[in-house]
């Protein structure tokens, strides 16, 4: 068992003797499933990566803030470099689910965008992909003479 794992397994919030499940994905942090007892969570593992502007406090913020809103699951547990969500039960939309369900999804966007800025609170700053692609292009062109 990696240290990774190991952190998860030792949490103090578990009611029973948990067991994972590796979840794929994840470029800055590694994803369980965790099983305790009969229920379900997802732990995620993963420190600050100050280099793409991801910030693991900001993110348990912006967790509270979307579940408050409606828009996703609990959170659980955090501690530095460690959150922990209920589970649910779900599968990633296709292109063809999109199509499906556009007014659906749509509404997803309007409620994220109208209810979660009211709910997020601490430090005022956002995860956004435009500014950090504009800051990766910056760091590219001043390493690149």
């Amino acid at each position: 068992m990696d240290d990774i794992a190991q952190k998860v397994l030792d949490l103090p919030i578990w009611k029973s003797r948990p067991t994972l499940e590796p979840l794929k994905g994840g470029v800055s942090n590694a994803s369980f499933i965790v099983h305790d007892g009969p229920k379900r969570f997802v732990a995620r593992v993963g420190d600050d990566y100050p280099f793409h502007q991801v910030s693991r406090e900001r993110e348990a913020i912006a967790s509270r803030a979307a579940h408050d809103s409606g828009l996703s699951p609990g959170v659980v547990y955090t501690s530095p470099g460690l959150m922990v969500v209920e589970f649910v039960e779900a599968h990633t939309f296709t292109e063809d689910d999109v199509r499906q369900n556009w007014q659906a999804c749509l509404d997803l966007v309007k409620r994220c965008h109208r209810d979660m800025a009211k709910r997020i609170t601490g430090q005022g700053a956002i995860f956004w992909v435009f500014q950090i692609l504009r800051d990766y292009a910056e760091t590219l062109k001043a390493h690149n003479h």
